[in-house]
């Protein structure tokens, strides 16, 4: 990475043993904001994506508690900073070219509105990368603010709303463009919630509100303890024996 770079979040590539590495540079210390490549095996890497309009800094301006969570000189330099994987399976008019099921990486802006994919295919080969990465990405459906994100195995996206202190899920809908809904979560515990993964069906969110208690002019380290919550994702979601064959309601199971 290049001098200005702020690499944010990485994530391993399932395919080729794990040969590629993506990185998010943010372009937080002055740089340009951009997806980086690393090849494990050739020990190389490269950009893509560079200062395209799906990796800049977002122009909302976020507000916690009706404060600005950074201020605006901040704010503007802070591109990608969250990245995801998830499998992604075509329909038989793209199998021709992408194959029945391909990798597709998942990202976006702290402060932007909307997530993006790009199908790591495009960025596994340099000369591809550099050349027909920027443009391909698509749009999957609206963001909050934040940057904690994870994928589920049915491909959905759980998202960190840092402004509403609550966690959003974004599934599969209509025309591409992913439907999005709210996790029943106790909102005195969630406070302000950043990093998260995805273990065996539970969500595991940390809400630390670090940049917001920096932000105030306040010690990190008197503003703790953090919570670490846990929701099980899988029960709110996955339809019963009586939804299955359609004797049961449609309201959301309890956590």
């Amino acid at each position: 990475a290049p001098l200005g770079s702020l690499i944010t979040d990485v994530v391993v590539s399932e395919k080729d043993a794990g040969r590629f590495l993506f990185l998010a540079d943010s372009g937080a210390g002055g740089g340009t904001p951009g997806l980086v490549v690393y090849d494990r095996k050739e020990g190389r890497a490269w950009r893509a994506l560079d200062d395209m309009s799906s990796v800049r800094a977002g122009a909302h301006r976020a507000h916690v508690d009706g404060e600005a969570l950074l201020p605006p000189h901040a704010a503007a330099t802070h591109g990608v900073s969250a990245l995801a994987l998830r499998a992604k399976t075509h329909p038989p008019t793209l199998q021709e070219q992408f194959g029945s099921v391909s990798e597709e990486l998942v990202f976006g802006v702290p402060a932007g509105t909307e997530w993006w994919s790009l199908d790591t295919k495009l960025l596994v080969d340099e000369s591809r990368a550099r050349a027909a990465a920027s443009g391909s990405e698509r749009p999957i459906g609206r963001k909050a603010v934040g940057s904690g994100v994870a994928v589920g195995r049915g491909g959905e996206v759980y998202m960190a709303d840092v402004e509403h202190s609550s966690l959003l899920r974004l599934a599969e809908g209509s025309m591409g463009i992913d439907e999005i809904s709210t996790l029943a979560v106790d909102e005195t515990l969630l406070r302000y919630p950043s990093g998260m993964v995805l273990v065996d069906d539970a969500l595991f969110v940390a809400a630390p509100a670090t940049m917001h208690v920096m932000r105030a002019g306040g010690v990190v380290s008197d503003a703790g303890p953090f919570a670490i919550v846990r929701v099980d994702v899988l029960a709110q979601w996955e339809p019963d024996m009586d939804e299955a064959s359609g004797d049961g309601d449609d309201e959301d199971r309890d956590v």
